[in-house]
């Protein structure tokens, strides 16, 4: 009688790799929305949510905040949009951000990626040369993501 093999599977006999606080802490499903109240007065929202990347070692984490408000005769309309991917392991670093501001004070895009000194910044304002900046590396760990979450599931 001929001897079977048995075939490992992928990955067997490989620790799985730790991952961070930030993941196990429970979120509602889809992200969750904030009304913002001025004077008891809604004047916006506040959405924010945190997933891990699909097939990759990373976290995505998303905030878009609108804000509208009349004052006297102006009405101020503002939005800003954040994108941030980390390393998902416990301190994971900061990978790449993606920060959108438009509205009445002015529109831009800020795009982001961790460097092997720093993070390098590129910032494109409409109708102006777009601008680059070289920053020294970051402290921002994927825990910051969602520090009230991470605080009470610890």
């Amino acid at each position: 009688m001929a001897s079977r093999r048995r075939l490992a599977a992928p990955g067997a006999g490989r620790a799985a790799e730790p991952t961070s606080d930030v993941l196990r802490a429970p979120r509602p499903p889809g992200g969750e929305y904030f009304g913002l109240y001025l004077v008891d007065k809604k004047v916006g929202w506040y959405f924010t949510d945190l997933q891990p990347v699909p097939g990759r070692p990373e976290v995505r984490s998303v905030a878009d905040f609108v804000f509208k408000a009349v004052v006297g005769n102006n009405t101020a309309e503002r939005r800003h949009s954040e994108e941030r991917i980390y390393e998902s392991r416990p301190g994971g670093r900061l990978l790449s951000f993606v920060i959108k501001d438009e509205g009445d004070g002015g529109n831009q895009l800020l795009t982001g990626k961790a460097t092997s000194t720093g993070f390098g910044v590129k910032r494109h304002r409409p109708g102006q040369a777009d601008d680059t900046f070289n920053l020294p590396p970051v402290e921002e760990t994927v825990e910051d993501a969602d520090q009230l979450r991470v605080a009470l599931l610890r």
